[in-house]
Protein backbone atom coordinates (compact mmCIF):
# COMPACT_ATOMS: atom_id res chain seq x y z
CA UNK A 1 0.00 0.00 0.00
CA UNK A 2 1.48 3.57 -0.87
CA UNK A 3 0.37 6.13 1.44
CA UNK A 4 1.03 9.51 1.51
CA UNK A 5 0.98 11.18 4.81
CA UNK A 6 0.25 14.97 5.49
CA UNK A 7 -2.77 16.99 6.63
CA UNK A 8 -5.76 17.24 3.99
CA UNK A 9 -5.25 18.45 0.46
CA UNK A 10 -7.32 19.64 -2.03
CA UNK A 11 -7.09 16.96 -4.18
CA UNK A 12 -7.01 13.94 -3.26
CA UNK A 13 -7.63 10.81 -5.63
CA UNK A 14 -8.01 6.98 -4.21
CA UNK A 15 -7.92 4.08 -5.91
CA UNK A 16 -8.80 0.37 -4.82
CA UNK A 17 -7.60 -3.03 -5.88
CA UNK A 18 -8.96 -6.31 -5.17
CA UNK A 19 -6.75 -9.15 -5.63
CA UNK A 20 -9.94 -11.89 -5.71
CA UNK A 21 -7.78 -15.15 -5.67
CA UNK A 22 -5.81 -13.90 -1.96
CA UNK A 23 -9.36 -12.47 -0.68
CA UNK A 24 -7.17 -8.79 -0.19
CA UNK A 25 -8.27 -5.33 -0.73
CA UNK A 26 -5.57 -3.02 -2.04
CA UNK A 27 -6.06 0.70 -1.54
CA UNK A 28 -3.66 3.30 -3.44
CA UNK A 29 -4.03 7.13 -2.15
CA UNK A 30 -2.42 9.77 -3.78
CA UNK A 31 -2.65 13.39 -2.68
CA UNK A 32 -1.51 16.49 -4.66
CA UNK A 33 -0.04 19.10 -2.80
CA UNK A 34 0.45 22.20 -4.25
CA UNK A 35 2.19 25.63 -4.86
CA UNK A 36 -0.18 28.63 -3.72
CA UNK A 37 0.66 31.90 -4.62
CA UNK A 38 -1.96 34.74 -2.94
CA UNK A 39 -1.52 38.66 -3.23
CA UNK A 40 -2.77 41.01 -0.37
CA UNK A 41 -1.58 37.95 2.23
CA UNK A 42 -0.38 40.55 5.28
CA UNK A 43 -4.31 40.85 6.32
CA UNK A 44 -7.73 40.57 6.26
CA UNK A 45 -9.56 37.81 3.18
CA UNK A 46 -5.67 37.17 2.13
CA UNK A 47 -4.13 35.95 5.39
CA UNK A 48 -7.35 33.85 5.88
CA UNK A 49 -7.34 32.60 2.70
CA UNK A 50 -3.32 31.62 3.10
CA UNK A 51 -4.10 30.00 6.39
CA UNK A 52 -6.54 27.67 5.46
CA UNK A 53 -4.56 26.56 2.28
CA UNK A 54 -1.35 26.28 4.96
CA UNK A 55 -3.72 24.27 7.19
CA UNK A 56 -4.26 21.85 4.26
CA UNK A 57 -0.23 21.52 3.39
CA UNK A 58 0.15 23.91 0.42
CA UNK A 59 3.52 26.07 0.11
CA UNK A 60 2.74 29.39 -0.15
CA UNK A 61 4.24 32.54 -1.68
CA UNK A 62 2.67 35.37 -0.46
CA UNK A 63 3.04 39.01 -1.62
CA UNK A 64 1.53 42.56 0.44
CA UNK A 65 2.40 46.33 0.42
CA UNK A 66 3.26 45.94 3.56
CA UNK A 67 6.62 44.31 4.39
CA UNK A 68 5.73 44.67 8.06
CA UNK A 69 2.54 43.07 8.14
CA UNK A 70 3.22 40.60 5.53
CA UNK A 71 6.50 39.28 7.63
CA UNK A 72 4.58 38.91 10.42
CA UNK A 73 1.89 36.65 8.60
CA UNK A 74 4.21 34.73 7.10
CA UNK A 75 6.10 34.00 10.85
CA UNK A 76 2.66 33.14 12.33
CA UNK A 77 2.19 30.73 9.27
CA UNK A 78 5.29 29.21 9.78
CA UNK A 79 4.60 28.85 13.20
CA UNK A 80 1.97 27.04 13.36
CA UNK A 81 2.23 25.50 9.82
CA UNK A 82 6.09 24.33 10.25
CA UNK A 83 5.33 21.42 8.10
CA UNK A 84 4.81 23.36 4.83
CA UNK A 85 7.45 26.18 2.69
CA UNK A 86 6.38 29.62 3.10
CA UNK A 87 7.78 32.61 0.81
CA UNK A 88 7.18 36.00 0.68
CA UNK A 89 8.09 38.91 -0.42
CA UNK A 90 6.70 43.09 -0.41
CA UNK A 91 5.32 43.97 -3.71
CA UNK A 92 2.93 46.53 -4.97
CA UNK A 93 0.94 44.61 -7.86
CA UNK A 94 -1.10 47.87 -8.85
CA UNK A 95 2.62 48.87 -10.40
CA UNK A 96 3.15 47.23 -13.26
CA UNK A 97 6.83 46.87 -13.28
CA UNK A 98 6.48 45.42 -9.48
CA UNK A 99 3.77 42.81 -10.67
CA UNK A 100 6.17 41.41 -13.57
CA UNK A 101 8.67 41.58 -10.74
CA UNK A 102 6.71 39.37 -8.30
CA UNK A 103 5.47 36.86 -11.29
CA UNK A 104 9.11 36.37 -12.37
CA UNK A 105 10.08 35.94 -8.34
CA UNK A 106 7.22 33.11 -7.58
CA UNK A 107 8.31 31.46 -11.23
CA UNK A 108 12.10 31.41 -10.05
CA UNK A 109 10.87 28.71 -7.24
CA UNK A 110 8.38 26.38 -9.78
CA UNK A 111 5.16 26.61 -11.76
CA UNK A 112 2.31 28.28 -9.45
CA UNK A 113 -0.67 25.98 -9.05
CA UNK A 114 -3.39 28.03 -7.57
CA UNK A 115 -3.35 32.03 -8.08
CA UNK A 116 -5.34 33.87 -5.38
CA UNK A 117 -5.13 37.58 -6.81
CA UNK A 118 -6.26 39.44 -3.89
CA UNK A 119 -4.73 42.66 -4.15
CA UNK A 120 -6.72 46.14 -4.28
CA UNK A 121 -7.48 48.79 -2.47
CA UNK A 122 -11.16 49.94 -1.30
CA UNK A 123 -11.77 53.28 -0.33
CA UNK A 124 -14.92 53.70 1.52
CA UNK A 125 -18.06 54.43 -0.18
CA UNK A 126 -16.65 54.14 -3.34
CA UNK A 127 -18.67 50.96 -4.14
CA UNK A 128 -21.93 52.45 -2.89
CA UNK A 129 -21.24 55.50 -4.55
CA UNK A 130 -20.84 54.04 -7.86
CA UNK A 131 -23.96 52.06 -7.75
CA UNK A 132 -26.35 55.22 -6.54
CA UNK A 133 -24.60 56.79 -9.54
CA UNK A 134 -25.20 54.62 -12.19
CA UNK A 135 -28.91 54.10 -10.77
CA UNK A 136 -29.13 57.84 -11.32
CA UNK A 137 -27.79 57.92 -14.80
CA UNK A 138 -30.55 54.31 -15.42
CA UNK A 139 -33.11 56.49 -14.25
CA UNK A 140 -32.49 59.20 -16.18
CA UNK A 141 -32.22 57.06 -19.78
CA UNK A 142 -35.57 55.15 -18.86
CA UNK A 143 -39.01 55.23 -18.38
CA UNK A 144 -40.19 53.48 -15.38
CA UNK A 145 -43.50 52.31 -16.79
CA UNK A 146 -43.36 49.68 -13.72
CA UNK A 147 -43.01 49.36 -10.10
CA UNK A 148 -40.03 47.72 -10.58
CA UNK A 149 -37.32 47.65 -12.89
CA UNK A 150 -33.94 45.55 -13.34
CA UNK A 151 -30.84 47.55 -14.56
CA UNK A 152 -27.50 46.15 -14.85
CA UNK A 153 -28.18 43.53 -12.01
CA UNK A 154 -29.86 45.69 -9.37
CA UNK A 155 -33.39 45.93 -8.64
CA UNK A 156 -34.49 49.18 -8.72
CA UNK A 157 -37.54 50.19 -6.68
Amino acid sequence: MIKIEKKMAIFHFGLQIVDLQRNRKYLISIIIFMNVIVTGASRGIGKAVAEIFAANGHDLFLSSRNEVALYKAMEELSAKYPSITIKAKPFDCSKKEQAIAFGNWCLSYGTPDILVNNAGLYEPGSVSRFAYDLAIKAFDQIKLDKREEKIAGLVLR
